[in-house]
């Protein structure tokens, strides 16, 4: 970070403040642009999967 160094601490504390906005924009425009790259993704369709019983295969047999 680099700050001009005033005379005046009213511009230097204006330096400093203009440095913090700027920084909390960025962070905000990135903020922003990772909410609006999630997407909200569905629940995959459940498939029901048989359990083979072992003494009903054999009477099958």
């Amino acid at each position: 970070m680099s700050l001009p160094l005033g005379n005046n601490i009213v511009e230097e504390i204006n330096a400093r403040q203009d440095y913090v906005l700027e920084e909390l924009d960025n962070l905000n425009r990135r903020l922003e642009e990772l909410l609006s790259s999630l997407v909200v993704r569905p629940e995959p369709e459940r498939i029901p999967i048989p359990v083979v019983n072992e003494e009903e295969q054999r009477r099958a047999a």
